[in-house]
């Protein structure tokens, strides 16, 4: 985010009030003669700041939130009754992997019923039409 010197109390404390005191970098004056970066966490660039007020140009950039922790066995309950775009909403966990545990879910779904219909042709010997029926329409 952008903004000028005589505002970046006010903008740093909003950071710490709404994300926490996270990393992040503040860079003063970019490519130009006197530029300045300061980094660190909010309170630490904030009493910075506070103890030396600057002027100019000043680009804040504020590091992700860390990623919620939750084991994949809550992720798959609620993937039950949930898409994946409302779990990653829910519980904060990055899209990527509560896409990746959907689909391998979904595979062991499928395998189970393939391990299921080899075995009922080995072990039953039920009529190959009545099993792709099965697999079409009841599966």
């Amino acid at each position: 985010m952008y903004s000028s010197g005589r505002d970046v109390p006010d903008v740093l404390a909003g950071i710490l009030e709404t994300r926490g005191d996270v990393s992040l970098a503040l860079a003063r004056e970019l490519t130009k003669q006197y530029e300045e970066w300061l980094t660190g966490s909010v309170s630490e660039v904030l009493a910075d700041w506070n103890a030396n007020p600057r002027k100019g140009e000043v680009t804040i950039v504020v590091d992700r939130p860390p990623e919620t922790v939750v084991d994949d066995a809550a992720l798959s309950a609620l993937l039950e009754t949930h898409s994946v775009a409302e779990v990653v909403e829910l519980t904060g966990v990055s899209k990527r992997r509560v896409y990746q545990l959907s689909i391998q879910k979904k595979k062991n779904r499928y395998t189970k019923y393939i391990i299921f219909d080899v075995s009922l042709i080995l072990h039953l010997n039920i009529h190959m039409d009545y099993l792709i029926y099965l697999h079409q329409y009841v599966l």
